[in-house]
This record gives C-alpha cells, structure tokens and sequence, in this order.
C-alpha cells in the first residue's frame, strides 16, 4: 500500500506541474479570469459527474455521507479557487516562480494539522522537513532576483495570502476518509468538490464576460490536468491514509510540482535566479524529502 501511495503522490506533483504551466500561460496572455474559471468549472463538473459517480450505489449513501461530502468538498473548491485568485493577481505582479513555490508551501499547513487532529506521527525528521521547507521557502522569496518590469510592492503579501486560502483548502481534502466517509460515497469527492466552482457564472453575467476559443481551449487543458491531479491525489491518500501517513501525500506531490515549475520558469520563461533564490529552491527540495521520510 506504501509504495502504491508514494506512486500516485509522485504522479499527482507531475501533473501539478502541468496545471501550473497552463495557469502561468493563462496569466501571460491576460485571459479574462472569471470566464476563463467558470468554462474550466463547467468542464470538470460535467465530466465528474458523468464518469466518477457510482451510480448503482447511490441508495446506499447515507445523509451523513451526503453532509460529510457537501462540508468538506465545497469549501475545499472554493478556498481553492478563491487561493489560486490570488496567485494570479501575485503573478500578475511579480516572479511566476516564487508566487508559485510560496503557494505551495501551503503544504504545512495540512501537515500540522493531521499530526495535531489525526495522529500522524512524522517524528523529528519530519518536523525537521517542515521547518527547512518554510525556510527554503522564505529565501525564495525575499533573496531571490526580481526580473525586470516585476512589482516589489505587496505581491508576496498576496501570495502568502494564497498560501493560507490553499493551505485551508488541502484540509478539508483530507477531511472526509477521517470523517468516517463510506467506501460507496467515495466517487462523490470530486463531482461535488468541481461544482463548487459554478459560482463564478455570477461576476461573468455581472460583467457581461465573452468566451471565445483560446478561452476555451486553455480551459479545456486545465480541466483535464486537474481532474487527473483530483483522481491521483485521492489515489493516494487513500492509501497512505492506511498507513498512517497521509500527512506525507501533500509534501512529497508539492515538492515534485516546485522543482519542475522552478524549471520551466528558469528555461522556458528565463527569469533569473540569484543565489538566495537557489538556496530556497534547494532547501524547498530537502524539507520536502525530509518530510516525506516514513
């Protein structure tokens, strides 16, 4: 079950990796964001609901299934977007990759929790890891090298912002296997958790949105990476949550996803890494094999 869990965590980073170049593209070319977010939304939570639901079950799932699924799927959808909101704006404004390493530290945050609420027990390399990763992390983003035309106002504000709203959300991901959720209600994780996101079908009637192809397209890609992602993810924590080790699932995928955005910026988009921002880089990479230490 073990190595089966560390497969789908390795697979879900990767995949990770893809949704972050997809959403930086999307950033780049300054496609209208509540369109472009509720076209994504509309994709995922059609096919979810056509292909993850067990239909023939459903007379089986109780009203607490139903109330474990709604309190921890939706909010996990909406802190979720609400957060990645923020990285756009943090993007907007400043290096791709930082805003993007330092939203992914929100790792911790579901870290400390499952060890505080769930009894994970990481040990003292484990906390060690935690502790290197937030200080990796911190380098990143305060010593590393501004490229040129990048805001050195309040975006690190905002992305720390991101940080706690996507930190939030990775909780109540994990909520439901420790809520006691029964195998048949299973396929109702994702479905739900993607609906949440039809909420931004109000500020586009507000603003009157257009959608046009390139939209479209970009959602399309994005809403395939993500519901890949959604499957992995759970994937592994349902395994490793056997273990006693679900707490690991977050760091190992978001370490994974880091060292290959951190790539991608500094080949495909060439920003430049100072010193301390190869440190931070370097430290992000260490905590997280720390943390993902049996």
């Amino acid at each position: 079950m073990y190595a089966y869990g560390i497969l789908f965590t390795v697979f879900t980073g990767m995949i990770w990796t893809g949704v972050g170049i997809c959403f930086s593209t999307v950033t780049r070319r300054k496609i209208n964001f509540p369109e472009f977010m509720f076209v994504y939304a509309l994709i995922t939570s059609s096919i979810s609901w056509l292909v993850f639901p067990d239909y023939n079950s459903f007379d089986t799932i109780s009203s607490n299934d139903w109330l474990i699924i709604s309190s921890s799927m939706l909010p996990y959808g909406l802190l979720g977007m609400t957060g990645f909101l923020a990285v756009r704006t943090a993007m907007e404004r400043g290096s791709h990759a930082v805003v993007w390493a330092l939203a992914q530290c929100a790792v911790v945050i579901p870290f400390i929790f499952a060890v505080i609420f769930w009894g994970d027990r990481p040990g003292l390399i484990g906390w060690l890891g935690a502790i290197t990763l937030l200080l990796g992390i911190t380098a990143t983003a305060f010593f590393q090298k501004h490229t040129p035309g990048n805001s050195h106002g309040n975006w690190l504000i905002i992305a720390l912002f991101a940080f706690l709203l996507i930190g939030a959300s990775q909780v109540f991901s994990m909520l439901p296997k420790h809520l006691g959720l029964t195998p048949s209600a299973d396929s109702l994780r994702i479905p739900v958790m993607t609906s949440a996101g039809l909420i931004w079908i109000f500020p586009v009637l507000y603003r009157r949105g257009r959608i046009n192809k390139e939209l479209t397209g970009f959602a399309a890609m994005y809403a395939a990476l993500v519901l890949i992602g959604q499957f992995g993810l759970f994937k592994a924590l349902d395994y490793m949550s056997t273990e006693k080790c679900s707490a690991l699932v977050f760091p190992l995928a978001i370490g994974v996803c880091i060292v290959m955005f951190s790539l991608y910026s500094g080949i495909v988009l060439r920003e430049k890494y100072g010193v301390g921002m190869i440190l931070g880089i370097s430290a992000v990479t260490i905590g997280i094999i720390l943390m993902s230490l049996k």
